[in-house]
């Protein structure tokens, strides 16, 4: 459904080091594969890139984490997702100010620019010039965290290295703008393994057995870095 899951083995050559198998898990995700849906409020759609249900055993409906995207083409209150932390990130548009019923106020003025919130505030938009798109990361806080980093340009000039959160760590990361090359490393820089992400295609990176992902580099492009842990 979501596409071809690749194992990647990386033989580790440095002296020190047993002369072992390492796998890092890698999925990745084109836009044929994202799902469109309405909003909780009906007032607008969702495109869904990658939903994780919530565990049989939790007691609690819903989901575990959801990343989507959605345009906004008027001004107008959020729905409410209660239990849930949310990251947005302006994709594109003039920009959007936020204004939560904790006085709490974000201005989003350039791609690339997120804010963070409560799922069960009420959330009220407005549109600085007309229609914007944005990038949406929504966790069940009694379940998971989510860290996010952005970085990049249109130009390919950008670039980001991202020391991983979580030793178990779920790594995703959309291409925004452009092709993005991401390299990611293992147990102490010992390992690596590299990837392209085509335009608007979302990748996820997940260490096998025992394993961990230390370090995230990505390049060329415009790009969001997601950790779920």
């Amino acid at each position: 459904m979501f596409g071809a899951t690749v194992d990647l083995l990386f033989l580790m050559c440095r002296e020190s080091l047993p002369q072992q198998l390492t796998m890092i898990n890698s999925t990745l995700i084109s836009p044929i594969d994202f799902v469109s849906m309405p909003w909780r409020n009906g007032a607008g759609t969702t495109t869904e890139l990658l939903k994780r249900d919530l565990p049989d055993e939790y007691d609690g409906d819903g989901f575990a984490w959801r990343l989507s995207m959605a345009e906004v083409v008027e001004d107008g209150l959020f729905s409410n997702f209660e239990h849930y932390d949310r990251t947005l990130v302006l994709l594109e548009g003039n920009g959007i100010t936020l204004k939560h019923d904790d006085n709490q106020t974000d201005v989003l003025s350039n791609p690339l620019e997120l804010a963070k919130f409560n799922g069960e505030s009420t959330t009220y938009a407005t549109l600085h010039n007309g229609a914007i798109k944005d990038f949406n990361i929504m966790t069940r806080r009694s379940f998971c965290s989510a860290k996010t980093t952005c970085g990049g340009s249109s130009s390919g000039s950008g670039s980001a290295t991202v020391e991983i959160a979580g030793s178990t760590a779920t790594v995703l990361i959309f291409a925004v703008q452009g092709d993005v090359s991401v390299n990611a490393i293992a147990m102490a820089e010992h390992v690596g393994a590299e990837h392209i992400i085509p335009n608007q295609s979302l990748l996820i990176l997940q260490p096998a057995s025992d394993n961990k992902i230390d370090k995230i580099s990505v390049s060329d492009g415009a790009f969001i870095i997601v950790e779920i842990f």
